[in-house]
């Protein structure tokens, strides 16, 4: 697998586009840019007909977008793709539920095609919508993202090593400590321009230092997939023969694509990607873009 991190501009051209029209605004940021392809989808998720939703809904349709669901999508992708030239498709992950990513990803790691050019974009979220965001809380679930992210099958004496990656809700990582009671524990950190995440994610969590006996947190850019890929996979391969190892990505989704894609590998000692979310219905709270979009392009 390769990665490697590109300038997105609305001038790419593109064979297919992938969105998610959900209830954030910045949902529809690519759209609104003006970027464009000959085949545009939609991702529709149920249960969140707000009115952000609906407003994103009437875009994506004046825009010619074409409305689906994520099983739809996969065998759309599938007749669609061998019949393109050149294959060059684009994913925003930006506003998609982990488990859309996770089918996504799967779907591309598993398919056989050739000369396939899949570029993953992210519009990061501006600081305050996002902790507003952040402030909801409600009981918790736990487990793999799907029978394929379950994990390469470990000896169960192997301790277990918890990966996280952390977002503005503290009782998500607490929870799963709890849970799971890790023999060790590697906390990731997002970075980017806007210093308020890192200082804000850093004082949520400090409780989670002192149990797991101040393992300290590790930074990545949430601004390139590329290094916080690797920054990911270098501790994936140094501990992977010593512990069963559980990812457990939440904050900016471009850490849980980053994850992903290190799942998605059939080596011996990958880790299990788990997904820690609420249970039961949530007031959603719109999401706002900052402006600038994160892009890396993956060859499978």
């Amino acid at each position: 697998m390769k990665i490697g991190d590109i300038d997105f501009a609305k001038t790419n051209e593109f064979d297919l586009i992938v969105a998610s029209c959900g209830y954030e605004r910045r949902s529809s940021y690519l759209l609104r840019l003006g970027v464009s392809a000959p085949m545009r989808f939609a991702i529709e998720h149920g249960g969140t007909d707000v009115p952000q939703t609906k407003a994103n809904r009437d875009l994506y349709s004046k825009a010619g977008w074409k409305p689906i669901e994520i099983a739809e999508l996969l065998i759309a992708l599938a007749r669609e793709i061998p019949s393109s030239a050149s294959r060059d498709v684009c994913v925003d992950i930006t506003s998609m539920p982990r488990r859309t990513i996770a089918a996504i990803v799967e779907f591309f790691s598993t398919s056989d095609f050739e000369n396939m050019r899949v570029t993953f974009a992210y519009c990061p979220a501006q600081f305050d919508s996002s902790s507003r965001a952040a402030e909801r809380v409600q009981p918790l679930s736990a487990g793999p993202l799907s029978g394929f992210f379950t994990g390469a099958l470990r000896p169960p004496s192997l301790p277990v090593g918890l990966i996280l990656g952390l977002g503005l809700e503290p009782h998500r990582a607490l929870g799963l400590v709890e849970l799971v009671e890790p023999a060790r524990t590697w906390a990731f950190l997002g970075e980017s321009e806007d210093t308020r995440f890192a200082a804000s994610a850093a004082r949520l969590h400090k409780s989670l230092l002192e149990i797991t006996h101040g393992d300290g947190f590790l930074p990545y850019d949430i601004r390139s997939l590329a290094q916080t890929y690797e920054s990911l996979g270098s501790l994936v391969f140094s501990v992977g023969l010593q512990y069963r190892l559980l990812v457990a990505p939440s904050g900016p989704k471009i850490f849980t694509l980053a994850c992903l894609l290190i799942g998605a590998s059939r080596e011996v000692a990958r880790p299990a990607i788990w997904r820690v979310g609420g249970v039961g219905p949530a007031e959603p709270m719109d999401v706002e873009e900052a402006g600038d979009v994160v892009a890396a392009v993956v060859e499978f």
